[in-house]
């Protein structure tokens, strides 16, 4: 499975996944691994989750901006290093065919 993902002003993450008619249980799959990505990843620092959930081939998408796996780990290592204590707080997911959307 690959996980594609963006990040957006708001916080706003859209995760295409590699499925595209999942069916329901795919879905709740699929938001887990997002979940994953904000609860464990971002919000406690452990970026081997990070790893373990993307794709080597994954692009990150922010506005006008793509990055490159090792360029988005980069990233998440300095944002998590510039604010330690910063926690994602997700207050709902979506998940529709190949996305998964959240606010």
């Amino acid at each position: 499975m690959r996980v594609h993902h963006g990040f957006l002003s708001l916080g706003l993450l859209l995760a295409a996944l590699s499925e595209l008619a999942a069916p329901p249980s795919d879905l709740q799959q699929y938001k887990a691994i997002v979940r994953g990505l904000f609860q464990e990843a971002l919000s406690q620092g452990r970026l081997d989750v990070f790893l373990e959930i993307h794709d080597k081939d994954s692009v990150a998408h922010a506005g006008t901006r793509a990055a490159t796996l090792a360029e988005d780990l980069e990233s998440a290592k300095k944002r998590r290093q510039a604010f330690p204590d910063a926690a994602c707080a997700v207050d709902q997911y979506v998940a529709e065919g190949d996305l998964v959307t959240l606010k």
